[in-house]
This record gives C-alpha cells, sequence and structure tokens, in this order.
C-alpha cells in the first residue's frame, strides 16, 4: 500500500490562482511572445502519419508522438516554420524524451545558424542560436535510423521560442522578460511590472513593481469572498499587499499591513471599505522576513468578516453592514493600484467567490506550509 497524499488546496469556488511554487508546472509561467505561429507538431516525412496524443502518464501538458514507420527523411515531425530578421538571437527551449536514443532534436531552415543544445535535467532542452541573415526556421525531431520500420514513443512539452538570448525558462533565478504568469484556474490574465526573481520562486516586490490582473466579472465579489496568500513581509513601511479597488478609496477586497488608517500599529488586516469599521485586524504584524499564510473571508448575509494567520483564526469582525463595492478594476498583487509598493515577497494569491470554513483554511495552509518551511 502506498502512502497517503497530503492535504490538496481547496478547489470549488476558485476564481483566481496565481502560484509561483505550484511543483506541477515544468517552469514559472508560460511565454506572452512566443515567436512560432504554431505549435503543433506534425509529421514530415514519414511513409504512416504518427499517432498524436495526450500523455497524461508521463504527466500534466506531456504529450506524445508514436511513430511506426519509415522516413523519406532523417527529419521525421516538425513544426510550423516561422520567419525571423537579420541578426537575430533566437533561443528555443523544450521539454523532450525518448527512450532510444537515435531520436534527437535538430533546428534548420534558410539563414539559420548552429549551436549546441544545452540540456538541464533529463528532459528540458534549450539553445540559443544568432542568426546572421533573414529567413525562417524550424524545429525538428530527428532520427538517422529510419530505413527500416521503427516503433518509436516520442513525448514532448511546452515549446517556446523567445526574440533575445536567455539562459534557460527552466532554471530559477533566471526569468525571460515574455515570460508570463499563469492564473491556474485560466480564466484571468496576469502580467508583471518591474519585478525581480528569485531563486526560489517568489518575486521580490518594492515600489512600483506589483502584478496585476485585468477585470473579469468573475473577481467582481460583494456577498462572499475569500482572498488567501503566502507572504513574507520585509519592510514596516506602509504597505498594501493585494487589493481590488476603485481610485484608492473603494475597495472590493484588500490585504494590508504596517499603519493604513487609524489605529493600525503595523497590523495584518482585510479591508472590505476604506473606513475602519469594515476592517478585520489580526493583532499581529508579521514584518519578521518569514513566510506567513494570511487568509481574509466575507459573508454579507452574516455581515462577517474573518481573519487567519497561518492557519489560526485571529479576528472576527460580525458587524460589517457595508460590504464591498462592485467595481472594474484590475486585481492588484503587491501594489495599491500601481503605486504604493509592497516590501517583501508574495508567492501565491487565490481568490475564491465562496467563504473558506475554518477547516478548509487550515487544509490549505497544511497543503502548502512544507513548501515554505513551516
Amino acid at each position: 500500500m502506498g502512502a497517503a497524499a497530503g492535504p490538496k488546496v481547496v478547489k470549488d469556488g476558485l476564481v483566481f490562482e496565481y502560484d509561483q511554487a505550484n511543483t506541477e508546472k515544468s517552469w514559472k509561467g508560460a511565454p506572452t511572445t512566443n515567436l512560432g505561429a504554431s505549435h503543433t507538431i506534425k509529421n514530415h516525412s514519414l511513409g504512416v502519419s504518427p499517432t498524436f496524443e495526450n500523455a497524461p502518464e508521463r504527466g500534466i501538458g506531456w504529450k506524445k508522438a508514436t511513430i511506426t514507420d519509415t522516413s523519406s527523411n532523417f527529419r521525421m515531425l516538425k513544426m510550423d516554420s516561422f520567419s525571423f530578421p537579420a541578426n537575430a538571437t533566437l533561443t528555443y527551449s523544450i521539454e523532450f524524451e525518448c527512450s532510444n536514443s537515435d531520436v534527437y532534436l535538430n533546428i534548420d531552415g534558410t539563414g539559420f545558424g548552429g549551436g549546441p543544445w544545452t540540456k538541464i535535467g533529463n528532459t528540458r532542452y534549450s539553445r540559443t542560436v544568432t542568426n546572421a541573415t533573414a529567413g525562417t526556421a524550424y524545429l525538428f525531431f530527428c532520427s538517422a535510423n529510419l530505413n527500416a520500420v521503427v516503433d518509436y514513443v516520442i513525448y514532448y512539452k511546452e515549446y517556446q521560442i523567445e526574440d533575445a538570448a536567455f539562459a534557460s525558462p527552466f532554471v530559477n533565478g533566471t526569468r525571460s522578460n515574455t515570460e508570463a504568469i499563469e492564473d491556474l484556474t485560466g480564466n484571468n490574465n496576469i502580467t508583471a511590472s518591474s519585478l525581480t526573481y528569485n531563486a526560489d520562486g517568489s518575486f521580490d516586490f518594492s515600489v512600483q513593481s506589483y502584478l496585476s490582473s485585468a477585470y473579469n466579472p468573475a473577481l467582481d465579489l460583494t456577498d462572499t469572498v475569500t482572498l488567501d496568500a503566502w507572504v513574507k513581509y520585509t519592510t514596516t513601511a506602509n504597505t498594501v499587499c493585494i487589493e481590488k479597488s476603485n481610485n484608492n478609496t473603494h475597495y472590493q477586497f484588500q490585504i494590508f499591513s504596517s499603519g493604513y488608517g487609524s489605529g493600525l500599529g503595523g497590523e495584518l488586516a482585510f479591508m472590505l471599505q476604506s473606513n475602519a469599521a469594515n476592517w478585520v485586524v489580526a493583532g499581529e504584524a508579521n514584518n519578521d522576513g518569514l513566510w506567513h499564510y494570511i487568509v481574509g473571508t466575507y459573508d454579507r448575509s452574516l455581515t462577517t468578516a474573518k481573519i487567519y494567520v497561518d492557519g489560526i483564526l485571529k479576528n472576527t469582525n460580525a458587524s460589517i453592514t457595508t460590504g464591498p463595492y462592485t467595481n472594474t478594476q484590475p486585481l492588484m498583487i503587491g501594489s495599491r493600484s500601481g503605486n504604493a509598493g509592497f516590501g517583501g515577497s508574495i508567492n501565491a494569491v487565490r481568490v475564491y467567490n465562496k467563504v473558506l470554513t475554518a477547516a478548509e483554511v487550515k487544509q490549505n495552509f497544511e497543503a502548502t506550509r512544507s513548501r515554505y518551511g513551516i
């Protein structure tokens, strides 16, 4: 009998999930300017077209091509070509695996300059090439042993072409300026501004650096909401962690710390309005440079907001009669409407359209705490 799996993050009611430490992702984000017009692998010169299908047995996002025939060319499979200008420097990245060592990756095309692939781990490959003249390029799966019938199963995942030299999207501590951050619910687009990417998978936030997610009605929550985040505060300056607000006054929901508002001496707080009667404070600051799991919930029908820290309920405000303002503003992470910078790191943010119970808050904490040495 295998070991029992640990608790999973609650998915019911989830409408937004940013998680830089998600271990199911092959790298941190996906490209926003992938230069390839198409990322579909197709037959190049095989007598019988291979079978293409998803490969969940290999892992999330993997696909496979099953080859059972000879080829008229060593290039078995290919992607669509793409064009580039003269003297362009391009970086190619892909995850690739085949049990037969005859099978290998190649790039070719007009005006194309050669260069070695860098192998990172067992399945990750990256290659940076400068092209002296304008032209087109192709990525191939190749084999020099295709004059007899073969049985190859080729696994591949997340092909990426970027406009510039870039060490690799597979190495912590590096990040391409054409990578985006994924909302793991698939419902929202997230963009970054002036952030520093750390080797542990987190972002460093400072003044004028933030993440933002464009307005989505699914995030326009006024009746029930849960906002949770893994946060590491490294400053005692006024810091807004996460917010959805209108002109800095009409808040839908916000987590903040360190003196925002009268009577707050650096306490963590969950806000639904700019009036202190609509806050709930944790009674502690946690500006200690350590990771903490912070959760705010609100139920309009019960006029009640709660705040949790590290899975423990810290305070309740059961008299919030004026709930969140509806607005069409973006969700901001690490900023107060793009101007008041946050000091520290924010590694994960989730928004739910329901109120998490105390047991569910504890479940999320237990499911993710080991990432932060807690």
